[in-house]
């Protein structure tokens, strides 16, 4: 392994390297490797989770917040699982009719 030594560096720039060599680590691997062991993920962006859900922006960012739609972050970047988009839906259909 090679030897780094690092002398003029403060400690909030050091964590800025280490967390963009480990974002763009997660990117690099994220769409090859599955985060779990469901088959064919597909990911949104927040816009597109928006118009899937055809809601508003307030009322998605509600849910978010509320814990009720779950986020993934990614390198930056915020992305939604459609399969636990889709399963919000559906306990949200049937704690309606209860």
């Amino acid at each position: 392994m090679n030897q780094l030594i690092i002398t003029s560096i403060d400690s909030k720039e050091l964590v800025e390297l280490i967390e963009k060599a480990v974002a763009k680590s997660i990117m690099k691997n994220s769409f090859t490797e599955p985060l779990n062991k469901k088959s064919n993920i597909e990911y949104l962006t927040k816009q597109e989770a928006i118009k899937f859900l055809s809601i508003s922006r307030p009322t998605f960012d509600k849910l978010r917040k509320n814990g009720k739609l779950k986020e993934i972050k990614l390198g930056g970047r915020v992305l939604f699982d459609k399969t636990d988009i889709i399963e919000f839906v559906e306990k949200s259909k049937t704690s309606l009719w209860k």
